[in-house]
C-alpha cells in the first residue's frame, strides 16, 4: 500500500508528531514531503537523494539546486537551461518544468524543511563516482533502461576533484576504523 493511501493516525496507532518517515521509493521528494506534511509527519530522510541531472526522481538535492541543473549542462555542453527535469515513479512519470516552476517548489521547501542534512557516505571513494552512468533512464517504458545524453562523461581527474571538494569525507576511512566499527 503506498504511504499517500493510509490513514496513519488511525489505523495504524501512529503519533505522527513522534515519528520519522524514512523514504526510500524513487519518488518525488516534495510530493512525499507534501504527504508527509499534510498527515502530521515532521521528521523524514530521503534516501533516494540524488545530485542534479541524475537519479529517478526529483529529489530534495535536485530541489534545493537553483539552477535546476542548468549550470552542470553547461559544463558538460548542454544548452537546455530554462526547464529542468521532473521525475518520478523510478521515472516513469516525467515533467519539465519552466525554471521558475522549479524556483517556486525550491522556495516551498526552504520554508518548510527546519532542517536540511545531507549524510556523509559510510564508504566512498572517488572510483565509485567513475563507475556511474551520467545521464537519466530512458522515460515512459516498463523496463527503464539508459539512454545517451547531451552530457560529456566527465575525465577520472575530474571525478577525483568533484569527489574531494563535494562529496563529505566518508565516515569509515580506513580498514582499521571499519573493523574497528564492526
Amino acid at each position: 500500500q503506498d504511504f499517500a493511501d493510509i490513514d496513519w493516525p488511525g489505523s495504524r496507532g501512529v503519533d505522527p508528531a513522534q515519528s520519522l518517515v524514512l523514504f526510500d521509493d524513487h519518488q518525488d521528494a516534495l510530493v512525499r514531503m507534501q504527504q508527509a506534511q499534510s498527515r502530521g509527519f515532521t521528521r523524514m530522510v530521503f534516501d533516494d537523494n540524488y545530485l542534479p541531472l541524475q537519479g529517478d526522481a526529483y529529489s530534495v538535492q535536485q530541489i534545493c539546486d537553483e539552477s535546476g541543473g542548468a549550470s552542470l549542462l553547461r559544463y558538460f555542453g548542454g544548452s537546455r537551461t530554462n526547464t529542468v527535469d521532473r521525475l518520478g515513479d523510478f521515472a516513469l512519470k516525467h515533467t519539465l518544468l519552466r525554471m521558475a516552476e522549479h524556483h517556486h517548489n525550491r522556495e516551498w521547501f526552504l520554508r518548510a524543511a527546519q532542517t536540511y542534512f545531507v549524510f556523509p557516505p559510510v564508504l566512498y571513494h572517488s572510483a565509485f563516482a567513475r563507475t556511474q552512468l551520467f545521464g537519466r533512464v530512458q522515460l515512459g517504458s516498463k523496463r527503464a533502461r539508459r539512454f545517451r545524453t547531451q552530457l560529456r562523461r566527465p575525465s577520472p581527474g575530474f571525478l577525483d576533484v568533484m569527489g574531494a571538494h563535494f562529496v563529505p569525507p566518508p565516515l569509515v576511512q580506513t580498514p582499521a576504523q571499519l573493523a574497528e566499527a564492526q
